[in-house]
């Protein structure tokens, strides 16, 4: 099962400054099961560090964002939305429950409604 790096929103230190290179989206990983609904984690890398990190719940084919976090030295260069864009590849994006946002995710949802078409 998936342990959840903590810190990550934090500045703790990360050699690379750039997404570039050996950046990569993980495979979703189940980190549990209860009464019909499969939480899992889906984690962005820069070689073996975790620097993002989106969990979600998923219950009748349907996924709901539970929490989506990016280390502060990487935010604001698509590693969110390459996580959700994940999420989307394995569900489709109308079929995602955001649940509510923080004022960092509303501006993320706004943008990915119109890029799906759903805005």
């Amino acid at each position: 099962m998936a342990r959840i790096p903590r810190g990550l929103h934090t500045s703790q230190t990360i050699p690379s400054s750039k997404t570039s290179g050996n950046f990569r989206i993980l495979e979703p990983e189940v980190t549990g099961y209860s009464h019909g609904q499969t939480d899992a984690v889906i984690f962005a890398q820069i070689g073996d560090r975790p620097i993002g990190y989106l969990q979600y719940a998923e219950f009748r084919g349907k996924p709901h964002i539970l929490h989506i976090a990016v280390n502060e030295k990487f935010r604001h260069q698509g590693i969110a939305r390459a996580m959700v864009a994940k999420l989307a590849g394995e569900y489709g994006y109308e079929n995602i429950d955001w649940g509510m946002t923080t004022d960092d995710g509303t501006p993320l949802k706004a943008t990915l409604d119109n890029e799906y078409g759903l805005g």
